[in-house]
């Protein structure tokens, strides 16, 4: 899958909750259940609408990204964004959102992302150590052992 595959899914995601969330403001009265969904659709949109944009802005800022990576790290990063969205959502419905909290969470998500973007990269090859066994730690010790011995000289050929 490739990241122009899954720009059509997000924007037809995107649509649909965005209508669901707006029937849903329209026709229903707040409750706590209908402000939780309003909340889940909200971040639901928020992902799908943001991901294929922040796929793109990873394709330009590291474009050695793999192509069958890309994909999934736009998804992912589309569900940071939609989490941060509830986050800052929450935040201000309870009224406790300040431009520097807002600031500060959006660096804690930008820095958990750089944690796992860091995680899922393959580990530089390392020399591989040598495998230690039972007859070749045997073998040296016998070796060793050996060299102490005194030689016999050798005699010449005739």
């Amino acid at each position: 899958m490739t990241l122009r595959q899954i720009v059509l899914p997000c924007i037809l995601i995107a649509i649909l909750g965005l209508a669901a969330l707006a029937a849903l403001i329209y026709y229903t009265a707040p409750t706590a259940a209908t402000i939780l969904l309003a909340l889940m659709l909200t971040g639901l949109s928020t992902a799908a609408a943001t991901a294929p944009l922040l796929g793109r802005i990873q394709q330009k800022i590291e474009p050695k990204t793999p192509a069958a990576i890309l994909p999934r790290l736009a998804i992912r990063q589309g569900i940071w964004a939609g989490l941060y969205a509830i986050f800052i959502l929450i935040l201000h419905l309870q009224k406790l959102l300040d431009p520097i909290f807002a600031i500060v969470l959006l660096v804690i998500f930008i820095l958990l992302e750089n944690f796992l973007q860091t995680r899922t990269e393959p580990a530089p090859p390392t020399r591989p150590r040598p495998r230690k066994t039972r007859t070749a730690t045997r073998k040296s010790t016998k070796a060793a052992f050996q060299s102490t011995r005194k030689r016999k000289p050798k005699s010449p050929r005739k």
